[in-house]
């Protein structure tokens, strides 16, 4: 999750086609990949916030973000606060 990965690409190394991947995601987590990758990278980011001393930065690029502006924008759109305002609270 932490790597630059596509639907593309995960389904050449499984050796399925696109649409393969896209149905057995959505039967299995009824989820695209894309969501699922957000939602995974989300919710480690999280993780992170919680149990390091990693800035907000630093654990949107650990998790595979290469935008940290667009980090905080599916941070706040899943947890209803920034990353920063997250990880204040939880150290108070």
């Amino acid at each position: 999750y932490a790597d630059a990965i596509t639907e593309e690409s995960l389904a050449q190394q499984l050796h399925l086609s696109t649409r393969q991947l896209s149905r057995i995601l959505q039967q299995l987590f009824g989820k695209s990949f894309r969501r699922l990758l957000i939602d995974i990278r989300l919710s480690h980011a999280a993780r992170l916030l919680t149990t390091t001393d990693l800035s907000a930065e630093a654990v949107a690029t650990q998790v595979g973000y290469g935008s940290v502006s667009g980090f905080y924008d599916a941070f706040h759109k899943k947890y209803g606060v920034s990353a920063g305002s997250y990880k204040q609270k939880l150290f108070r």
